[in-house]
């Protein structure tokens, strides 16, 4: 076998041990298993899964954040926000804990009390259009909307292709997310 060609095996070993590795460690993690369950419809084994994983651990941020997230999934905005500022208040560096503290505080019309939470959310996220949607909308929201209008046209972009590649996801709340940001753009003049 030639080096390049050992290379290329050791490469593909490598790279399906990785896969292997990060696909057990997302079966053991018991939040991760509730959230992917809520994501296929089974919210209410979701959360009573959760509930139970807090009585044995309530000093866990991820427990906490992650019920505050399935929280928020299932509507239910206080519920979130009191489980998610536990999270943070345990010390979660989770930005998706804050998206979603964010995205709570959205549906109670908090809107000036979200900007800070979006912040920090958008300080911590890479890559992350949730947090994203909500840092521009509550950025025009605020009078700001001109600090914004290059990650706006970044999400238009985004959007439009998250269309075509995933329409699912789309639909069942990433629109919904762009469109709260299209909205306050739109409002404060921008889009």
């Amino acid at each position: 076998m030639t080096t390049r060609q050992s290379f290329f095996v050791i490469a593909l070993a490598a790279g399906a041990a990785v896969f292997l590795i990060s696909q057990l460690a997302r079966w053991l993690s018991p939040t991760r298993r509730a959230l992917d369950r809520a994501r296929r419809g089974d919210i209410d084994r979701a959360l009573a899964d959760l509930r139970a994983r807090v009585e044995r651990k309530p000093s866990s941020p991820t427990v906490h954040g992650a019920l505050g997230q399935l929280y928020l999934m299932d509507k239910r905005p206080e519920e979130a926000e009191a489980e998610l500022r536990k999270a943070l208040a345990l010390g979660s560096r989770n930005a998706s804990h804050h998206g979603a503290l964010g995205w709570a505080l959205v549906q109670l019309g908090r809107l000036d009390e979200a900007l800070p939470v979006a912040e920090e959310a958008n300080r911590r996220a890479h890559e992350d259009f949730e947090v994203y949607c909500l840092y521009c909308g509550l950025m025009a929201h605020q009078g700001r909307g001109n600090e914004v209008v290059q990650l706006f046209d970044f999400l238009k972009r985004s959007s439009i292709q998250l269309q075509k590649l995933n329409p699912r996801a789309y639909q069942k709340g990433l629109g919904a997310k762009f469109e709260f940001a299209r909205s306050m753009m739109n409002g404060a003049g921008f889009a």
